[in-house]
């Protein structure tokens, strides 16, 4: 993989730039069947969560070696996923116990939830274990 001009990184940072601007959109209200009052400060990362999951699944699901620019997006999109997935956890510690562990976290007192952040990035670092294990090659 080798980065020379903006074409390269684009699809990299589009996720997070369509998942960024979707944060000003109340998409819960359209998900839910009653209005959720704006107080709920969570939700806006939790709307970047939403659409870079979106992103994911779909870059993930139609992605092929031919073009290498869409599995850069789906790289971007499970990058945007993560933070987006961890701000929203950072914002809810302040409201609950959030507490991280191996491919699980516990809010307050609830079951272990999946850590979604987590599994997101071993799927995506998978998909590309051609590009990981040359790397490794050229270090060594």
């Amino acid at each position: 993989m080798k980065i020379d001009n903006v074409e390269d990184i684009l699809p990299i940072v589009m996720p997070a730039l369509i998942a960024s601007i979707f944060t000003f959109v109340p998409i819960e209200n359209f998900l839910s069947a009653y209005l959720v009052p704006p107080s709920f400060a969570w939700y806006v990362p939790w709307r970047g969560v939403v659409v870079s999951l979106i992103l994911w699944l779909i870059s993930g699901a139609i992605y092929t070696e031919k073009y290498y620019w869409l599995k850069m997006f789906f790289l971007g999109s499970a990058i945007s996923f993560t933070v987006f997935h961890y701000w929203h956890l950072f914002i809810l510690s302040h409201y609950l116990s959030v507490r991280l562990y191996p491919l699980v976290y516990f809010t307050g007192a609830s079951p272990p939830i999946v850590d979604l952040g987590q599994v997101v990035m071993i799927l995506t670092l998978f998909s590309f274990k051609g590009e990981i294990s040359t790397l490794g090659r050229k270090i060594t």
